[in-house]
């Protein structure tokens, strides 16, 4: 809902994957209508087909296009060029945010370019799904769960009421953060955890490791170990060095009591 209590007439989700399908099905009671936007038109078939849309558009500028609110539910590293194609056609009043935690810097970047993507306000759902695409999209993805909220000095008070407002009103627990600590969550709840699995996963492989029934195998089915976050990463690159130094420095510990040299790498 609109702070106000005012129902959304028509939501735009760009993106029918697991979360951004997720976000369609808590919106249901407070949208007229739903519209998904993918390149992917098997994607919004099926999307359609489960009910979590109304319509599905190939092309994002027809999606957006009277719209009151606007979810780019896609990786990060896609949001820059679909803002772009976007940003001139967004209601000036429209409500505008994302799943994929966009940085500071992404955003300063965007507004500089799109001027009219000021509105436009971060978020990040702290969920993760296993499996993509829509059949993988349910209420209990998202419903309950934490979603973080960036909170910059550069955009208006008004537009960081209205996502936070759509996120509690989604039934998630919202918490609006400084986007310094907002981007420490990101890296390391996403971005970090994934380097580490994608890791482990080859060196595993380099040692021919039968991993079958194992703690290991649990651990490296969570995410999709071939799946390259570079452009991502680059982004969050200072927190994610910092965040690695600091583990290296911990395993080094362990090292050593296992009998190897703290110096070797």
């Amino acid at each position: 809902m609109e702070p106000n209590g005012k129902r959304y007439r028509r939501i735009t989700i760009i993106g029918t994957g697991a979360v951004g399908c997720s976000v369609a099905c808590l919106a249901r009671g407070m949208v007229d209508e739903i519209v998904g936007v993918d390149q992917a038109e098997a994607h919004l078939e099926m999307a359609r087909r489960l009910g979590f849309i109304d319509r599905g558009e190939v092309d994002p500028v027809r999606g957006v296009l009277g719209a009151d609110g606007v979810i780019f539910a896609v990786p990060l590293d896609k949001i820059f060029m679909l803002a772009q194609k976007v940003g001139a056609d967004i209601r000036p009043d429209a409500m505008v945010t994302c799943t994929a935690g966009t940085t500071l810097r992404l955003w300063s970047q965007l507004v500089a370019e799109v001027p009219e993507m000021t509105k436009f306000v971060p978020s990040f759902p702290l969920v993760y799904s296993a499996t993509r695409g829509p059949g993988a999209a349910s209420a209990s993805l998202l419903q309950g769960r934490r979603c973080i909220v960036a909170k910059n000095d550069k955009s208006s008070r008004e537009a960081l009421q209205r996502v936070a407002s759509f996120w509690r009103a989604l039934g998630t627990q919202v918490d609006v953060l400084e986007t310094d600590s907002f981007e420490w969550y990101v890296s390391g709840c996403h971005f970090w955890p994934h380097m580490l699995i994608a890791s482990v996963a080859k060196v595993a492989e380099g040692r021919s490791l039968r991993v079958e029934g194992t703690m290991l195998q649990q651990w490296l089915d969570v995410v999709e170990t071939e799946v390259n976050p570079q452009r991502s990463c680059q982004l969050y690159s200072s927190n994610l060095a910092i965040l690695m130094d600091e583990l290296i420095q911990d395993l080094s510990k362990i090292r050593r009591k296992l009998g190897g040299k703290p110096d070797d790498t």
